[in-house]
């Protein structure tokens, strides 16, 4: 009886051994599943965690209590643009090389992540037909202040004089004709019209291209002359600000992409990339006998997410230019795409 007793004794502590060792092991393979799976956002908190970057918040001060974020910058380059950023640099420095580019500029924000690129970012460039982007959001917000105003009608009656010769233009508004502000942002965005951009600009407030600039925290053009220097990141913010749609209401946001959208220059960020996906973009052109300059910058639609490429160029040919931009462009489409060409 006694023995017995002694093996229930032996048995009963192998039974407490086993349960707490058991115990241990659950406790621990739940732990570690927990911190893994029950939080959607785990990756994303403990990347915010480790990132060595901290954003800048760019917010809209016209109103008294409430202060709309029109950008949100990191404060240094994303990592996940360095291999990219290797290639780019190694592609213009064969460019320059070659005698193909005298100097160009790329800036590249990706809106899923918030991650940026930018490479010669100090580096800056006459936009040329760029600023029409600029116009246009000054033009839509002024309707917003002005009912109507898109349908007032202007009859287009002295030809726009320019010393600067337009080489990129398809169609253009006719002299004695009539257009409404709306028709006139068409000619100005989709055919790159000097026209049409001139007589609309000529009724608008004055000082409301300037305002725009000094919201989005640029140095103002002045009202006089047009032709200010620009480096391509702070291009880049008109673009944003339309995706963004924190500056004009959504729906004028909305129809300005939409117009965008239209634009028939084809040479440059849209040729490499295939029809069905869409590209919101407009190109600039300037420069002279010596020295041209051809600019671009589109939001790039893809499945399920966009990103903004701006490029601006100098060289001896305008032909060469389109050439490096679409190059620049086939590049990286393929690698947000995340697909080969």
């Amino acid at each position: 009886m006694i023995k017995k007793l002694k093996n229930v004794k032996v048995n009963l502590f192998q039974l407490f051994v086993i349960l707490c060792v058991t115990g241990f092991i659950v406790f621990i393979a739940t732990s570690y599943s927990y911190s893994n799976n029950s939080d959607p956002f785990a990756n994303e908190t403990y990347t915010n965690v480790e990132s060595h970057c901290t954003p800048s918040i760019k917010r809209m001060k016209d109103f008294k209590y409430v202060k709309p974020i029109l950008f949100v910058d990191n404060n240094c380059e994303g990592l996940q643009f360095a291999d990219l950023k290797s290639k780019l640099t190694d592609m213009l420095d064969r460019y320059a090389r070659k005698n193909e580019i005298n100097n160009a500029s790329i800036y590249i924000k990706d809106f899923q992540s918030n991650d940026y690129l930018s490479i010669n970012e100090t580096q800056t460039y006459v936009p040329a037909s760029l600023m029409k982007v600029a116009l246009l959001i000054s033009i839509l917000k002024m309707s917003e202040s002005t009912p109507g105003f898109l349908d007032k009608q202007i009859t287009f009656k002295i030809p726009y004089n320019s010393p600067k010769t337009q080489n990129i233009i398809t169609k253009t508004i006719q002299l004695g004709s009539t257009y409404t502000v709306k028709e006139l942002m068409t000619y100005m965005i989709k055919y790159s019209d000097n026209n049409a951009t001139n007589l609309v600009a000529s009724n608008i407030e004055g000082g409301l291209l300037e305002k725009v600039f000094s919201d989005f925290g640029l140095k103002a053009p002045n009202s006089k002359n047009k032709d200010i220097n620009i480096t391509c990141a702070e291009y880049s913010c008109f673009m944003r600000a339309l995706y963004n749609g924190a500056y004009l209401t959504k729906e004028h946001s909305e129809y300005a992409l939409e117009l965008l959208i239209t634009s028939d220059f084809e040479n440059g960020l849209r040729k490499p990339i295939p029809k069905e996906y869409k590209i919101a973009s407009k190109f600039g052109e300037s420069g002279n006998q010596t020295e041209k300059q051809l600019h671009e910058s589109g939001i790039v639609y893809l499945d399920n997410k966009a990103y903004l490429l701006t490029v601006m160029t100098k060289g001896a040919s305008a032909e060469t230019l389109a050439k490096v931009i679409s190059n620049i462009s086939e590049k990286v489409f393929t690698e947000m795409n995340g697909k080969p060409m």
